[in-house]
């Protein structure tokens, strides 16, 4: 088995990954994967008016008549429950404006980019090897050295590359770090090929070589796959926090609500009262 036998793939590969290196197309692809794939909007507007829901409705309380109960009118009571029905309506709006906000933030991947371009770099030298690995016999080992080196360059990518805080050193963010690491790992790889000293660390190289081979023409497609994980988990965190928010809202819609019930019992059964009043002394 030969690195030529998949040169198709790895051109698939190569247009994959170097569509993602603009930054523009990395975060289409986050967000298409959180807005369409998770439905992350419909998740953030159905858990807020959940809490809409539970209020009564401002027409309702434009029409309670203030009543007298024990000599003091209920009218101040209505008016300090239309200013809470006004701010609990737009504490929520608030609410799906801020996550919509941090939504869009988190879908800024901090990192796709450089990996794709690195991803990119590695399929063109692939087929460089394909070109050459008749004439080269042991150009095999050298692929699967720097093959190695890029899966723990890309692991490394995956496991902080999308932190907020990068590091000065390794920040990924920037596309000339990417750049940098991939020509000294290619050096390397070519000080450890042609120094001889991948025989005593990377003997199992011919010995394992179909394994390999078949997982270094697949680790192109392994950042797609990674970064809809990423993204999933994202969304696993955003989405704790609108339920937290949601059960507050819901809190305070239910105090309300139970409020103005009260309310709207207090002011029925006064009309019930003056209507049997009237209608008492009417048959007298």
């Amino acid at each position: 088995m030969k690195l030529g036998d998949f040169s198709s793939l790895i051109q698939l590969a190569a247009t994959l990954n170097i569509a993602l290196v603009a930054v523009d197309y990395a975060s289409v692809f986050t967000n298409t994967i959180i807005k369409k794939v998770f439905k992350f909007k419909d998740y953030i507007i159905s858990a807020l008016d959940e809490c809409n829901s539970r209020l009564i409705d401002r027409d309702t309380l434009e029409h309670i008549e203030p009543i007298e109960i024990g000599g003091n009118s209920t009218q101040n009571k209505i008016e300090k429950l239309k200013r809470e029905h006004s701010l609990i309506t737009s504490e929520i709006d608030t609410e799906k404006e801020r996550f919509q906000s941090e939504m869009n933030l988190r879908c800024q991947s901090r990192s796709l980019s450089s990996l794709s371009l690195w991803l990119s770099l590695y399929c063109v030298l692939a087929l460089l090897f394909v070109g050459i690995e008749n004439t080269f016999l042991n150009i095999q080992h050298l692929w699967i050295i720097f093959f190695l080196i890029t899966v723990c360059f890309i692991v490394a990518g995956w496991s902080i590359g999308e932190r907020e805080r990068s590091f000065k050193y390794f920040d990924l963010t920037k596309l000339r770090h990417c750049i940098i690491y991939f020509f000294c790992s290619l050096f390397v790889s070519l000080v450890l090929f042609f120094g001889d000293i991948y025989i005593y660390y990377f003997s199992f190289i011919d010995v394992a070589w179909d394994f390999l081979l078949i997982i270094s023409v697949l680790i192109p497609f392994a950042n797609f796959v990674a970064f809809f994980v990423i993204s999933k988990n994202k969304f696993k965190g955003l989405k704790k926090e609108i339920d937290k928010k949601a059960i507050e809202l819901k809190g305070k819609c239910d105090i309300h609500k139970s409020s103005v019930d009260d309310l709207l019992t207090a002011s029925r059964l006064s009309v019930n009262l003056s209507e049997e009043r009237i209608s008492s002394n009417s048959q007298k």
